[in-house]
């Protein structure tokens, strides 16, 4: 009977560890949320867990990842009477936030992609530079509903001939996408 017990215990631990964590960001003062910065809330997370980011009148500002998580914001346009939007200044993905998703965030500027498998979807980028790649190859950059107000694309480091694969998938650009000399672009544009 303690065999059985000691296993059921160590199977309800075993599931419920798997859950992955919400966590809320919220600037305004006072703060409803948990958190009042990103790296606060990014700080005890682990991969798979969930920042929602509020909205608000000021900038959360800029901010590194080097974790697989999922922001979610307001959306660019939320559809509310006195409409605050989730604005970040930029995000730097690093090693090891392969697979993280940014939804209906406001980004002032593009950051740093040094990892593959990043998707942005409902979001707005309206700054005048765009997206640096400092290693490289870097595939399944995503890009879904979103609008883009800046330029989409320049190059960073990379090692030349690299190829760097970015899909852009029902956006609205507002500026040319260029690409640095030492890599290759490719991927798609669709109902762009």
């Amino acid at each position: 009977m303690k065999k059985l017990v000691f296993l059921i215990s160590c199977a309800f631990l075993v599931q419920t560890s798997t859950y992955a964590t919400v966590r809320t960001v919220n600037n305004n003062n006072p703060s409803p949320g948990q958190f009042t910065t990103l790296g606060a809330a990014a700080t005890p997370s682990v991969n798979g867990d969930t920042i929602y980011v509020s909205g608000s009148s000021a900038t959360y500002g800029g901010f590194a990842i080097s974790k697989q998580l999922t922001l979610i914001g307001t959306g660019h346009n939320p559809d509310k009477q006195n409409p605050m939007v989730s604005t970040i200044s930029f995000i730097d993905c690093n090693i090891g936030s392969s697979g993280s998703k940014f939804i209906g965030l406001n980004f002032s500027n593009f950051g740093y992609i040094n990892t593959s498998n990043i998707s942005y979807e409902s979001c707005k980028f309206s700054g005048s530079g765009g997206i640096s790649f400092l290693t490289t190859p870097i595939t399944g950059i995503n890009f879904n509903k979103c609008v883009i107000n800046g330029t989409a694309i320049v190059g960073g480091g990379g090692v030349a001939g690299s190829i760097v694969t970015i899909n852009f998938n029902n956006c609205i650009f507002n500026n040319i996408i260029s690409s640095a000399s030492n890599y290759t672009l490719s991927g798609s544009l669709n109902n762009c």
